[in-house]
């Protein structure tokens, strides 16, 4: 065991682990041999601070070579020889040059605090230390615990026995919990405590983990266990030692265990691996049933061969589970198949045994039957079962067919009659521009079709595309029914134009027809109506409709006298519209562009001064009505009568062209804002 253990030690590459070993193995040879495997400074650190063991603490010390790390570990090491041992280290590193210095006064005081901090027991967590640490022989005693916990009791006399102010350093502040500083909550904490390590250390199963979580819990100061009573701090220190003993045979074993069971899944690897060449896969899925069970028992290994240890074993494992998955199906599909396919045979006719469509399922049946004929044999009563299904299905739907055939040719006389019937409805409604209740109809003669039975085989194709066109050629013209509408009001619109025009036709030469002017203006209002065109024959139709209007006023003017169409009227209106905006166009300033230097200054000046006084909102808001009266004289000018003539064309072009000069020189006022 001593050769399989330094071994073990000698394998470890992992600091962190080497330092776990160090300090919880209980064979000094291990610990010594993976304290001189150490080479990270704050490893051998921590190794010497925190192990309770004096020969694996005081190794550390002494190959530790930082004065900081030295003294870290003479005010928090747990184990007085290596406090001690650390100072002295401390002198040799870094001499006195009078007197001591004052970090080494303060380490040599804070001895006590380290001493104090723990009972004895270890920092354990249940993570890489059982992976990574192997263990020793034999497991931590009562007796070896109870004395890595004396400098603990022993520092109370020795802190009493020194004088406040002299020599004394303040403790390191401790990180262990504090008991309540009420004596009786205090002393049942303490009881509480002790009688959890007690009840922990009897479980069965023992837990490495709640152990672990009560050892931390359990290392309390010096000064809390100096003010429990005597014997109650007797019997914290030995329950505390009796769990940690125990805890350390529980890691020790779990830690060895870890180690065999790599061994072990190395040689269950290389039977994988050999059992890729067995030929004989009956012997082969058994032999990996053997395997399998066997690696469940030791699947738990170090971590850090674990990982490379399973993918190797599944690696192996995974072709042959593989081919033995497919000859296990292979063997059952040969077994089963049959039957299988027999089953779903006699299902299919009993689904089919009572259908009314002769034609396709006789069809099916007889493909059924004949594959039922290239099946091989099934096992003998499953088998004999599922053919008497499968012949009984077949016997009732001939029987039924022969049956049904002797009705069929009536009932086909009977159905061609009313579909012939529903051809014609539906070529009645073929025409129909009553769009909706049409389509009712022709939807309600659908639904009526497919309520109507078979005919005969060789008449049904035709009897069917008869019905389909008929309604195929409503509803095309049913889905281009917006456009249908569209160019209807359109030939209204045409329809109206051409009225107009030949009533208009003998404008000059004709004497005007009674209520002409009532006439032409409801033919207008008709040609306006109805849907839009585009822009360019929009403009070419109300071109022909002010065409024709003109005409008739220019040929029939006593006609339209006192009307909305009289010229004169119009004339005047628009006479007084074009005064209006030419006064609004003289009023208008002429653009920046157009000014001198001198002019523009001034203009500028006057700007700025109507702003600062507030002015500028009230120009802005004139300059606003100006445009909006211009546009309503624009818009009430398009709606006055045409006037014939030269004169009328003479009043357009100054109307446009007064227009035109407004907005030239007067561009359309800037929104208003907040006044700067």
């Amino acid at each position: 065991m001593p050769a399989v253990r330094a071994d073990a030690v000698g394998r470890l590459r992992d600091a962190h682990a080497l330092s776990r070993v160090a300090r919880s193995a209980a064979d000094p040879e291990v610990r010594q041999r993976a304290v001189a495997a150490v080479t990270d400074g704050a490893a051998l650190a921590e190794i010497a601070a925190r192990s309770e063991h004096k020969d694996a603490a005081v190794a550390a010390v002494d190959r530790i070579e930082d004065a900081e790390a030295l003294r870290t570990v003479a005010a928090r090491a747990r184990n007085k020889a290596a406090a001690r041992r650390a100072r002295e280290r401390m002198e040799v590193l870094r001499p006195a040059a009078v007197g001591r210095p004052a970090e080494d006064e303060v380490a040599e005081g804070a001895v006590n605090a380290s001493d104090e901090e723990d009972m004895g027991g270890e920092d354990v967590t249940s993570g890489e230390s059982a992976a990574n640490a192997p263990a020793g022989g034999r497991s931590a005693s009562p007796e070896d615990v109870s004395e890595a916990a004396a400098p603990a009791a022993q520092a109370e006399p020795a802190a009493a026995d020194v004088p406040a102010g002299e020599g004394s350093a303040p403790e390191a502040p401790s990180l262990a919990p504090r008991l309540r500083a009420d004596r009786r909550e205090r002393t049942a904490q303490a009881e509480a405590l002790c009688a959890r390590l007690t009840a922990l250390v009897a479980a069965n199963p023992f837990s490495l983990r709640d152990a672990e979580v009560a050892l931390r819990e359990a290392r309390l100061p010096h000064d809390d266990l100096a003010a429990l009573p005597p014997k109650l701090a007797r019997q914290l220190r030995e329950a505390r030692a009796a769990l940690f003993a125990r805890a350390q045979e529980a890691r020790e074993a779990e830690e060895w265990s870890r180690w065999g069971n790599a061994t072990a899944q190395e040689e269950l690897c290389r039977r994988m691996e050999a059992l890729a060449a067995q030929t004989d896969l009956e012997k082969a899925a058994k032999e990996l049933r053997t395997l399998d069970g066997r690696w469940a028992e030791v699947r738990i290994a170090p971590r850090d061969e674990a990982t490379s240890l399973r993918q190797r074993y599944q690696t192996a494992r995974a072709p042959i589970k593989e081919k033995l998955d497919a000859y296990f199906a292979e063997k059952a599909a040969r077994e089963n198949e049959n039957l299988r396919l027999k089953q779903e045979l006699a299902g299919k006719a009993e689904a089919l045994a009572d259908s009314t469509e002769w034609m396709k399922a006789s069809e099916e049946l007889k493909a059924l039957q004949a594959r039922w004929k290239e099946i091989g044999p099934a096992p003998r009563k499953p088998g004999d079962a599922v053919w008497k299904r499968f012949r009984a299905a077949c016997d009732r739907f001939f029987s039924r067919r022969q049956e049904d055939l002797k009705k069929r040719k009536q009932e086909w006389a009977a159905n061609m009659a009313r579909k012939q019937a529903l051809c014609e409805r539906a070529e009645a409604l073929a025409g129909s521009t009553d769009w909706e209740a049409t389509a009712a109809e022709a939807r309600k003669l659908q639904a009526e079709w497919k309520t109507v039975g078979p005919v005969r085989r060789d008449r049904s194709e035709a009897v069917w595309q008869r019905f389909r066109t008929a309604c195929d050629a409503f509803f095309e013209r049913y889905k281009h029914r917006d456009e249908a509408e569209r160019q209807a009001r359109l030939a209204q619109r045409e329809a109206a134009v051409k009225e107009l025009e030949a009533l208009v036709a003998g404008a000059g030469t004709d004497p005007a027809p009674p209520g002409v002017a009532e006439e032409i203006q409801k033919l207008v209002a008709r040609a306006r109506q109805g849907t839009a065109l585009p822009a360019a024959e929009e403009e070419a139709l109300s071109g022909r409709i002010a065409a024709a209007r003109e005409r008739a006023v220019a040929g029939w003017p006593e006609a339209f006298r006192g009307t909305d169409l009289d010229p004169e009227a119009g004339r005047t209106r628009r006479e007084k519209l074009l005064a209006r905006v030419e006064s609004l166009t003289a009023q208008a300033e002429p653009p920046a562009s157009a000014l001198s230097g001198q002019d523009l200054a001034r203009r500028l000046k006057e700007a700025l001064a109507t702003n600062t006084m507030g002015g500028r909102g009230e120009v802005e808001a004139k300059r606003r009505a100006e445009v909006d009266e211009v546009k309503a004289a624009q818009a009430a000018w398009r709606r006055l009568p045409p006037l014939p003539g030269d004169a009328g064309q003479a009043l357009e072009h100054r109307f446009r062209a007064a227009c035109d000069r407004f907005f030239r020189d007067r561009p359309p006022a800037p929104a208003a804002g907040r006044p700067r």
